[in-house]
């Protein structure tokens, strides 16, 4: 794979962003909730992309 692991959480990522500390302050239970499930699809989008670093060319071809 071409980059690492992220080495810090989505929450912690998203919060430098005015938008999302806007959404915290309006909102804070919708906040956690979106944040928990922002770092639960990040954490899976990861692990498929290690997977498919697995995988051989011809498995990305599409079957005729």
């Amino acid at each position: 794979m071409d980059s690492p692991r992220p080495a810090v959480s989505f929450t912690d990522y998203a919060y430098n962003e005015t938008r999302y500390k806007a959404l915290a302050a309006a909102n804070p239970t919708e906040a956690k909730r979106l944040m928990g499930l922002a770092q639960e699809l990040m954490t899976l989008r990861y692990k498929n992309y290690e997977n498919m670093a697995t995988w051989k060319a011809e498995e990305f071809a599409p079957v005729a």
